[in-house]
């Protein structure tokens, strides 16, 4: 017994026998604007760099050039980063009768986890708010784990439709009894 609820979008599911895996595209057109901030934000910071380096005063404001943006060179490598993920990664959500596995490639990125199936008694999701005036609006899903203990499993997902969509799928495919077609 499947849901009739459709697969939202930005989600694909994988059937293999009695094992499926959910699959979440990273990418949303959002992304856009972050790539082109992060041409111009990377391209300053060279700019910046080539200028300091190639300057042969050898002062001590030259020092003070290389060493003052290195907080904004962080900045610059974390986004850059964040925004090769948004256009390349997935996240598998692999659900077998004795495991749940979370696994986003294939650039690396925190959250991975291996959870026993035994471990999980129920699922939900929740909005989350961020940003100045919480402006942005996220969802993550949570499973509740033997010990009774709320737990996040996903992080950040964009839309509500995939969050419950998924919550709804671990709860069909983890409810004994129940279908565990997705």
């Amino acid at each position: 017994m499947s849901s009739n609820r459709p697969i939202p979008e930005g989600i694909d599911v994988i059937q293999s026998g009695a094992d499926a895996t959910i699959r979440r595209t990273w990418f949303s057109h959002t992304v856009w604007f972050l790539l082109f901030f992060c041409i111009a934000w990377d391209s300053f910071l060279v700019f910046w760099y080539v200028s300091a380096l190639t300057d042969h005063k050898h002062g001590p404001m030259d020092l003070m050039a290389i060493i003052f943006p290195i907080g904004h060179l962080a900045v610059g490598v974390g986004l850059t980063y964040y925004v090769l993920c948004t256009f390349l990664n997935k996240t598998d959500l692999t659900l077998s009768s004795s495991l749940l596995t979370v696994r986003s490639y294939p650039l690396p990125w925190i959250g991975n986890k291996a959870i026993s199936a035994s471990d999980l008694s129920s699922f939900s999701y929740r909005q989350r708010s961020s940003g100045q005036n919480n402006n942005r609006t996220s969802f993550d899903v949570m499973f509740v784990n033997a010990a009774n203990r709320e737990k996040t499993l996903l992080k950040g997902l964009p839309a509500e439709e995939q969050a419950e969509y998924i919550a709804e799928a671990l709860t069909r495919f983890y409810t004994p009894g129940k279908s565990s077609d997705l």
